[in-house]
């Protein structure tokens, strides 16, 4: 068993595992990425991704199941969202759920918090699977260039100022 410096167990780590499954679902191994997220998820049922578990549900028409995660995804993040939370992931994680099912006005707004509460992920965006339903819109396109735009600026910025 594999160990890293820091003492966890790499089979036994919830988050190594979901990120495992986001690797295997960005490469469209669907199979190999449920497995990772659902051992993810008997591990740590919050820390585990239920999202990319509830996409592939969706994407193999198991819909009752999917709508569960989703749906217990939706509560998590409303809770952070009252704590305080003003983590991009959060915002980004209700805009993926709207873009599975086709939701996609509702997605589009969801995806602007995500952007103004500072996620500039825009390469992650622009391939995310679980956006697949609007990486063709325009307005994504246009989402994603002005992304692009603010965090080149930011970047011409740190440079003049080292």
């Amino acid at each position: 068993m594999s160990r890293a410096r820091n003492g966890f167990q790499w089979p036994h780590n919830s988050y190594v595992l979901a990120k495992a499954g986001d690797a295997e679902l960005f490469c469209g191994n669907y199979e190999q990425a449920q497995q990772y997220y659902q051992k993810s998820i008997e591990i740590h049922s919050t820390r585990g991704n239920l999202i990319g578990l509830g996409y592939i549900y969706w994407k193999k028409g198991q819909l009752d199941e999917a709508q569960k995660l989703f749906n217990q995804v939706r509560i998590l993040c409303r809770k952070r969202l009252e704590q305080g939370n003003e983590s991009p992931s959060v915002p980004y994680n209700i805009a993926a759920i709207y873009a599975i099912q086709g939701k996609k006005k509702e997605a589009y707004k969801w995806l602007k918090k995500a952007i103004d509460a500072g996620g500039l992920y825009f390469r992650y965006q622009s391939r995310d699977p679980m956006l697949e339903n609007l990486h063709e819109d325009e307005q994504f396109k246009q989402m994603i260039a002005e992304v692009k735009e603010m965090v080149y600026e930011m970047r011409k910025r740190i440079e003049k100022n080292d």
